[in-house]
């Protein structure tokens, strides 16, 4: 019951008077727009614009000129995240007062409050450091691979990893570099289709055995 008590508290920005509230989603639309509608001049002459969504993404999808790709990396965090500055800036503090309005030391607190867990960010730190030796290894090796490919006056062999270099806007998938980083890049992938209609595989089996693999990690069987 107290946890109950507790949720119903935090009632967000609704906390803020109308007029905070009413600036709260003005900044929040401001910034959306900013960012949805952000344009640069493209690499080669400069006079066509290119947005996000086709151009851009598909620039830091099929690229490998480490010119082109730095350049598209910074204009569009030009057009978008540094006009946003300011606006952010108002919000985070908008955000920090309404948290402390519901009870929370600032707004980091209040936004994890949804987990149901006072040592929810604890317990993302402890899971943090135990994957942190496999992303270093992983870290170390994607390096090794793009010194590889585009020289040390690109990517020293040491060090941070250059965010524009991995496939797309943000860095956080790297599929798109698999050209590059592939450890055996001769080998052929593995298609198991023909052997599983060989053995009769159906759909229904497909969803039992991933059903076991569930199970075995104890879910509760569907």
């Amino acid at each position: 019951m107290a946890r109950k008590l507790k949720l119903m508290k935090n009632i967000g920005i609704s906390a803020l008077d109308d007029a905070k509230i009413a600036r709260c989603l003005a900044l929040t639309t401001g910034m959306g727009e900013t960012y949805s509608k952000a344009k640069v001049p493209d690499f080669e002459t400069k006079t066509k614009q290119f947005s996000l969504e086709p151009e851009l993404t598909e620039r830091m999808t099929l690229s490998r000129n480490p010119e082109e790709l730095q350049y598209y990396w910074e204009q569009w965090r030009e057009a978008s995240g540094k006009k946003m500055i300011n606006s952010y800036k108002e919000y985070v503090d908008l955000y920090n007062e309404a948290a402390v309005i519901n009870g929370f030391r600032d707004a980091s607190k209040m936004k994890v409050d949804a987990y149901e867990s006072d040592t929810f960010q604890e317990e993302m730190e402890q899971t943090w450091q135990g994957l942190k030796p496999l992303y270093e290894e992983l870290h170390a090796y994607v390096r090794h691979k793009l010194n590889q490919h585009y020289g040390d006056q690109v990517v020293e062999d040491r060090g941070a990893l250059p965010a524009h270099l991995l496939g797309n806007m943000w860095g956080q998938q790297w599929n798109n570099i698999g050209d590059i980083v592939k450890p055996f890049p001769k080998k052929p992938s593995i298609d198991v289709t023909a052997e599983m209609v060989k053995q009769g595989w159906t759909q229904q089996k497909m969803f039992e055995k991933a059903d076991d693999f569930f199970v075995s990690m104890g879910m509760t069987k569907v």
